[in-house]
């Protein structure tokens, strides 16, 4: 006998996969409605870069890879706040480590030459 499949209580109505995905259409619209204002972007400018970049990372060239990030990061200059362009995680933590001192990445880009 094979047993009843109770969809209501696994939470798949109609009603329930509408309003989840409600949510996450509201979520992603009032993320990117966030970062545009923090960043002092248009959502033009935003498309355009990404478009420019074609959806990849601006230093290592490739697209996001971490489990647990949907979209590259923004970034920008901590000083100022200007917005520079979109990162993967790991490049983005990595300028980061460095307090994005580009003598520092330079030196750093160097010793890891000279050691090879």
């Amino acid at each position: 006998m094979t047993p009843s499949l109770n969809i209501e209580s696994q939470g798949y109505t109609s009603m329930a996969y509408k309003d989840k995905n409600k949510e996450k259409e509201n979520w992603k619209r009032n993320s990117l409605s966030k970062i545009l204002a923090r960043y002092g972007l248009s959502e033009d400018e935003y498309i355009s870069t990404y478009e420019k970049q074609n959806g990849l990372c601006a230093i290592c060239k490739q697209p996001e890879r971490t489990d647990y990030k949907r979209r590259l990061s923004v970034d920008h200059d901590h000083v100022t706040g200007k917005f520079r362009g979109f990162l993967c995680h790991m490049c983005n933590t990595g300028i980061g480590k460095f307090g994005d001192n580009p003598e520092l990445l330079v030196a750093a880009a160097n010793y890891l030459k000279e050691q090879n």
